[in-house]
Parts: structure tokens; sequence; C-alpha cells
């Protein structure tokens, strides 16, 4: 216990740093020396779609963290603003295009601009011909100094004329629009996706026979185990050159690991093959549940003795991260599914301990008052006089439950900086 207490405290501060591999869509923080990934708070990606004619239509797919954006309070809410600089140049030619656009949009809710997990979609595009292109996506938030920010990629459009197939797209099942190539929110993610949140995704292709069907063939491959974990046979059909189709994967498929999705396309004798990998991360995971010693610790207040969580919290860390997952799947409410709705509750509990009562070398989860606040959650009532001018300042939490009620008194010492259990008392509810 003594190693975790210390290494609490060289890691309590997060950092953060840019994965070289894929610095545009995802960052890593810093938590007991353990790198947790998170989304980029400005995600950007290109996608072509053929439009015939030597015409390629590049759409520009943006998602901004509200996080990261600035709200400025008006009359009926707050209201955020961003602008948005596309330069692309042909690296051939030489030949360039540039465009300017703004978003603003409101929101009413000051808690929701503070979101982390939530982001702002906006999207743009521009026709270009084949060719290699560099491309330059400017971000500026227009309110204040504001945030500012300048992505480039590199893309190639091969000439084409009888069929091409768009690079795959996610998308947003649950969020309809009408703009484009797309009725769905597409993601300006491409190799990462949300754990427990459904997958979307859709084909694009363009022939030059408008009236023959695209056969697509979706496979998608858990590598940990080498299985299909979502097989889909489908045609493309219309009359129209531009054929798209939306598939919707249900999140409870994927657990947190890295898989691989196959595409076959076949239309008159034109057959296309694609392969990339896809990783579900789950990026709202609580930060206890990352680090070994965290996620272990609190789990001794859920046994009946010492000698139990001793035994436990025994063996290699492989044998511990087993035993932890195995102790957890006996009590998930939904097994069918991956995510475990109590183990999140357990830890995001966790969480706010460490937060709201560390002190010193003392984590806030090994505290008394982090303990009942783990094992009851937010109490139903509070007593606070903390801060009273009284011989004893207390803090009270009470909690009313069917079949009883239950209160806690802490002791408030030194100026409220940490509290002692002083009193426990249970009465039945008749």
């Amino acid at each position: 216990m003594k190693r975790f207490i210390i290494l609490f405290f060289c890691a309590i501060v997060l950092s953060s740093s840019i994965l070289a591999s894929d610095a545009k869509q995802i960052r890593t923080t810093k938590f007991f020396n353990t790198e947790i990934p998170r989304k980029m708070p400005v995600l950007v990606r290109t996608y072509p779609v053929y439009q015939g004619s030597d015409t390629f239509r590049v759409y520009f797919l943006i998602e901004i963290q509200y996080d990261f954006l600035q709200f400025v309070h008006t009359g009926n809410g707050y209201k955020a603003a961003a602008e948005f600089e596309i330069n692309i140049k042909n690296t051939k030619t030489n030949q360039f295009q540039a465009d300017i656009f703004e978003a603003q949009f409101k929101e009413s809710d000051y808690r929701t601009t503070n979101s982390k997990d939530q982001f702002h979609f906006a999207l743009d595009s521009m026709d270009v011909g084949p060719g290699s292109y560099e491309i330059i996506i400017k971000y500026r938030d227009l309110n204040g100094d504001g945030n500012k920010q300048s992505i480039t990629f590199n893309i190639s459009l091969k000439r084409t004329d009888q069929f091409y197939a768009s690079p795959v797209v996610f998308t947003y099942p649950d969020k309809k629009i009408a703009v484009g190539s797309f009725d769905v929110q597409p993601s300006a993610l491409r190799e990462y996706w949300d754990f427990n949140r459904n997958l979307g995704i859709q084909l694009n292709t363009w022939q030059a026979q408008a009236d023959n069907s695209v056969q697509a063939q979706i496979d998608i491959i858990d590598l940990k185990n080498e299985k299909s974990v979502f097989t889909l046979d489908t045609a493309l059909t219309g009359t129209t050159a531009n054929k798209s189709f939306n598939i919707t994967i249900p999140g409870k498929l994927f657990n947190e690991r890295e898989y691989e999705v196959k595409l076959n396309y076949a239309s008159a004798g034109d057959t296309v093959e694609d392969k990339f990998p896809l990783k579900i991360i789950w990026f709202e995971k609580p930060f206890s549940l990352w680090n070994l010693d965290m996620a272990m610790g609190p789990v001794q207040y859920l046994m009946d003795n010492e000698d139990k969580f001793n035994n436990f919290s025994d063996g290699s860390d492989e044998e511990r991260w087993q035993k932890l997952q195995d102790f957890w799947q006996k009590r998930d409410p939904t097994p069918e599914t991956p995510f475990n709705e109590l183990q999140y509750e357990f830890y995001s509990r966790v969480d706010s301990a460490n937060i709201k009562y560390s002190r010193r070398r003392l984590p806030g989860w090994r505290s008394e008052i982090g303990k009942i606040y783990i094992l009851y959650g937010s109490p139903d009532e509070v007593i606070d006089n903390s801060l009273a001018p009284i011989d004893k300042p207390f803090l009270r939490w009470i909690y009313n439950f069917k079949d009883r009620r239950m209160s806690f008194t802490f002791l408030a010492l030194d100026g409220r900086k940490r509290y002692k259990l002083a009193n426990v008392e249970e009465d039945p509810i008749k």
C-alpha cells in the first residue's frame, strides 16, 4: 500500500502529449503513470466523394470539443463561434483554392459548455480534379483571443472512368441531417470509436453505368480471438451514378480492443477491396479504472474481510487484472453487453472521492468520508455545519433507503480540510 500512496501524488496532475502515430485524432493524458487516450479537441477529416467528369467533392468533417470552445454569455444562453480557413493546393500544378466559413451556435445550460464528451459538428466542401493535394485547415475561436490550431493533410485522388468507392466514413446513427452526401451526421474519427456507442458506417460509390447495382461485403474481425463480430452482404441499388448505404452496428457487439474492417465491392466486373484497423476505446472510462492499483484498492469495501481482499489483490499484474475482470463480471446487471453499469457507477464514485477528499498523502478513496461516498453515493440530505462557530463543527449525510434511514456524522477538522467519522445512525422505515 505504501507504493500506492507514493504513486498517487506523483500522478495526480494530468499531463498531455500527442500520439505520433495519429496526431489528428488522439492525444493522451497521464494518470498514475498510465497513458489514457482522449480525442483531440479539434477533430478534422477529409472525405472525397467522386461526382463524375473528373470531379471529386472533398468534404471537410470537423468536430470541436465543447470544453475547448470559449462560450460567452448572451441574454438567453451561451454562444460559441469559430472560424475555419481551408487552403488546398495541387502539389504538381500549385493550383490553389481557399475558403473561410464560420460556425455559430448556442447552449442554454452552462454545464454543457464545459463538456469534454460533447462535440459541435461543422462541414464544408470543395470540388477538385484528380491529383495530389496538400490541405491546410486553420481553426480559430472567435470569442476573445481564442484557441488556434493548424492541421495539415496530404491526399491523393486518382482518375477513374468506371467505378470509384469512397473510403468508409463513420457516422452517428441517431443524429439525422440532410447535408451533401449525408443523411446522418458523419464523424471526423477514422480508426477509433467510442465503447458502448452504436457505430454507423456509410458506404459511397460511383459508377459510370448508373443502373448497375453494387454488391458490398463488410466483415469486422475481433483481432484478439480472430473471430468475426459482424458480417453483412448487401446491394447498393438505384438509378443514379452515386449510390450510398448506411449501416448501424450495435455498440454491444464491441469490447475495448482492436478490430479489423474488411470491405469488398463488386460491380460489372470491377472489384475493390479495402481493409483498415478499428480500435474501440472507452474514452469516458473513469480514471481510476485505468490504473491497476487504483482499480484494485477500493474493491476491499465490497469484501467481507481483509484476508479475502489480500488474497484477491495478490499475484502478477496480469493475474490481478483477470481477478478484477472476473469480480465485476459476476456483478454485471447486464451480462449480455460489454458495458457494466455497476462497475461504471462504482469507479465514477472513486474518481469523485479522489477529487473531493484527497489530502496530503491520503488519496480520497481511502478517507472515511470517501469510503461512505463510494458505498452509498451522493447523500439525499446534507446538514453542513463544518464551518459553524461551534466546538465541534460537523457535516452530516443522510440517506433514505426503502427500508431504512442512515445518517453519517463527520467531524470537520482543520477548517474542513479533512473529515473524521464520528457517528453512524440507522433507523428502520416502517
